[in-house]
């Protein structure tokens, strides 16, 4: 592949599963961008993993605010 995406290839769902990836998932997110037709987060945690994430069970590094900016195209996620 040479940088753009061929309009004719199938666009693909992408389920996401995070937890506490705030960094990371804005990188995921936008490098999956381009070949998507769909992405699916699920952001949150098992009641196992209480010491790590919220009393509702949500990331406690701000992964899911930032799920929501993108969602919403703040920073914009730009393609080639």
């Amino acid at each position: 592949m040479s940088g753009s995406i061929d309009s004719s290839w199938p666009r693909i769902t992408f389920g996401v599963i995070v937890l506490n990836g705030e960094p990371f998932t804005r990188y995921c997110l936008r490098s999956l961008y381009p070949f998507a037709h769909q992405i699916v987060v699920v952001e949150g945690g098992h009641e196992d993993t209480r010491a790590v994430a919220t009393p509702d069970g949500h990331s406690i590094d701000g992964t899911l605010e930032a799920s929501y900016l993108l969602k919403d195209g703040n920073p914009p996620i730009k393609t080639n």
